[in-house]
């Protein structure tokens, strides 16, 4: 390929990339506070004692109280000890979250599925477009590794760059634009390398789950490796 044509390949999936990247980084930044953002948005999803000892008697008292014959399917306690922690439960042919105070027991309140935190977490892992979104999102991978062939290609005697002082960054200047884009790509680069490979990783665990293929190591056979 001719050196305009790399560029091209570069530019092309730069464009795509930092598109769909600003979302999937935008959606995960929020991920990761949404348990926060429930937080503030609700007294509900906030513990009263702020202790980190978890009392399950007191919680299984509760639940037995307001919630004759239910199932409990999860216990979810946060590590951050201002967060209620999260009852998953099947009462009454319905599921429900159920949030109690994880030291005293005490009940909080309760909601369904749909809920801020999941809203996001979906969002972030396939875009809430269950199997298309997650392959959207994955593929981004692909555009990734694209760039990190291009880049070293496109920018020539890369590894001398480092420490170089670029313009003064103007409107109107596109020189001093490319030079600050330049010099951010070379120290982001091992960041965008790593997005690359955990890309790929889950875009062929994605896809050989989709093909329903077995790709998970066989569990050794009961009393394999045993000394008795």
């Amino acid at each position: 390929m001719k050196a305009k044509q790399w560029f091209n390949l570069h530019a092309w999936a730069g464009l795509l990339v930092g598109s769909l990247l600003l979302i999937t980084c935008l959606s995960g930044t929020l991920a990761t506070l949404s348990h926060e953002i429930e937080y503030l948005s609700d007294s509900k999803f906030r513990a009263l004692s702020h202790s980190p000892n978890t009392d399950f008697a007191a919680i299984e008292n509760t639940l037995a109280q307001r919630y004759p014959g239910s199932q409990i399917i999860s216990i979810l306690r946060h590590q951050q000890p201002y967060l209620a922690t999260e009852v998953s439960l099947k009462w009454q042919q319905q599921f429900l979250f159920v949030y109690v105070d994880g030291a005293t027991g005490q009940w909080l309140g309760e909601g369904q599925w749909g809920r801020v935190s999941r809203f996001l977490r979906n969002w972030h892992m396939n875009l809430s477009m269950g199997w298309a979104g997650k392959l959207i999102v994955t593929s981004l991978a692909i555009l990734l590794v694209i760039l990190v062939v291009t880049s070293p290609i496109v920018y020539r005697q890369w590894w001398r760059h480092f420490l170089k002082k670029p313009r003064q960054l103007k409107t109107t200047n596109r020189s001093s634009w490319a030079d600050w884009h330049k010099l951010l790509g070379l120290w982001s680069y091992w960041f965008i390398v790593v997005m690359a490979i955990t890309g790929v990783w889950y875009l062929v665990e994605h896809t050989l789950q989709t093909a329903k293929i077995d790709h998970y190591i066989t569990p050794p056979r009961r009393g394999y490796g045993s000394t008795n």
